[in-house]
This record gives C-alpha cells, structure tokens and sequence, in this order.
C-alpha cells in the first residue's frame, strides 16, 4: 500500500504519483466530464472512475488508457458520484441516489441497479396480490431544484426495490398513495394531482389534475375520497374524478366506508358507500356529509 497514489480531477483527469518521492508516473484527460470518484482494482492493475459524464471508466492503472466505459443513463440524476472496487464488482453512486454494480469481466453486460430513496418516505402501502410493499417519496439532487415524485416497489424477500415507469409520475412531491381493492395504486401529491399506477409490472398509467392541494387519500373497494386544502372532497373513480363534495369545515383528514348495501341509482345497480370525515377526534354528521356516486 501507498507505492502508487491516485488523484481525480474536476477537469476530467486523472493522474498517478509515486507513493515514496511523488513523481507523476502518468496523467489523462479520460471524461468528459468532471471525475468525482475512482478507485482500485483489488490487484491495483485497473483504476476505476465515477464521472459527471454519467459514466464509469475502467483503465489500466499503468497507461490509463481506456479497458472499457460503461454508461449509465442520461439525465442529470445519472451523474456517478463515487465508486468503489469491491469483489462482486465496482459500485458506483448516482446523483440522483441509485447503487449501479458494474461487472469488470464483463462490463457490456447491464449492470445491476438497485434504488431507494434519498428523501424521506411519505407513506407505504403492502400489496398483497404481488407480495411487494410500495413506497412513495420525492427526490431532488439539490436543495434548491425542485423535487419530483418518486415511488418504489419493495421485494421484502431480497430487500431490492424497482422503479415505477410511465409518463404519468407526479412533478412533486407524494403525499399519500392507497391500494383500491382491484389493486390499481392511487397517489396524490403536491403537484395537484392523483396519480393510477399498476403494481405489476409497476407503471403509473394515468394523471388527472386537482382543483387544490390533496391533504389525504383514502380508498374503500374501487373508490377513492382525496381531501384537499380547500375543503373539498373529491371522489375518484376509474382514472377520473367522478364526483366532488365541499365542506362547511376544515377537514384534516378523511375516511372510506363500504356500507356493502345494494340500490338502484339512476337505473343502475350499484354498491351504496358513504365518506366520513372527522376534524381533529370529532366525528360530524355523516348524513350531512353522505356522498353518493351519480
């Protein structure tokens, strides 16, 4: 240890010194973009590189020329931020707070990513049809960028999480998500919105807009009541907003019962439910508040 030390650079290179008089034995421009990780081969023979390039880098520790470059995505969370080698391969860390484990014999092959979270969670709900429990969260590679909706799907087996794919994520931050019981996931979020994601293959599929802030989601059978900052609650349906109910109070949060009743409404036969909305611990009059799909 300490016969050869290693420097990477802001300005995409990397340079080795001798360890006893500090000599350069060899420098390279090797990214393009800055370097802000490298690391070791357990032999030292090959150096590897974590870049703002969004790439990792493997050279030859003696002529840091090029053994292989391995891309790792291209937004700006995709930035590699450290690595380090280690005997099941070299781990690199994104900006945006996802564990990429890349194969140095086989560095074409995909490498196996796992993500989490890197801001709080902000509720969870078990989905039993698949065994996986959901989270959702927001991540934002600053303090000052704007955050986006981040929800995972758990494997409580193996504890490795997947992404949700789809267009239709939230712009902000999650607030709550429910399970409906055909099993589609609801999430509402500070973008003013609700969300429909299936959780197998785990994809949000629908967006719809929301007149104000949801404070709280609740889900009875296949209906969804999302409370919001202006005292309104609003019924969501199948993708959509089916139908909405403003309050004489300020709400905290919001309740769905299934009565499990059958009647016939405009012809159609269909299961009665009713909300019940508490402020604070005092329940108010459901009849008052009862709401019936039209």
């Amino acid at each position: 240890y300490g016969a050869r030390v290693l420097s990477a650079s802001s300005d995409m290179s990397l340079a080795v010194y001798d360890g006893k008089d500090g000599s350069e034995a060899a420098s390279k421009k090797l990214h393009q973009g800055s370097i802000f990780g490298a690391a070791w081969s357990p032999d030292s023979a090959r150096i590897a590189t974590a870049s703002a390039d969004k790439t990792v880098g493997i050279f030859d520790a003696a002529t840091l020329d090029e053994v292989a470059a391995v891309s790792l995505g291209t937004r700006v969370e995709d930035m590699q931020v450290g690595c380090i080698w280690m005997a099941e391969g070299i781990v690199s860390y994104s900006l945006g707070g996802a564990l990429s484990i890349v194969d140095p014999a086989n560095p074409s092959a995909p490498p196996r990513v796992q993500v989490g979270h890197n801001r709080p969670i902000a509720s969870g709900v078990y989905a039993p049809s698949v065994g996986r429990y959901i989270t959702g969260s927001f991540a934002s590679i600053s303090d000052s960028a704007a955050p986006r909706g981040v929800m995972r799907s758990w494997d409580l087996g193996e504890g490795v999480a997947a992404p949700f794919a789809g267009e239709a994520e939230h712009s902000s931050r999650i607030v709550k998500m429910v399970l409906t019981a055909a099993g589609s996931l609801v999430s509402v979020g500070l973008d003013d919105a609700a969300v429909w994601s299936n959780v197998s293959p785990p994809a949000a599929y629908a967006k719809v807009a929301l007149d104000a802030c949801p404070t709280d989601l609740s889900a009875g059978g296949d209906i969804c009541l999302a409370l919001t900052a202006n005292s309104e609650v609003l019924v969501l349906g199948a993708a959509k907003v089916d139908a909405r109910q403003k309050l004489a109070f300020d709400a905290t949060w919001v309740v769905t019962r299934i009565l499990g009743l059958d009647l016939q409404i405009k012809g159609k036969k269909k299961t009665a439910w009713s909300g019940v909305f508490w402020e604070g611990a005092d329940e108010r009059d459901v009849q008052g508040y009862e709401l019936k799909m039209p």
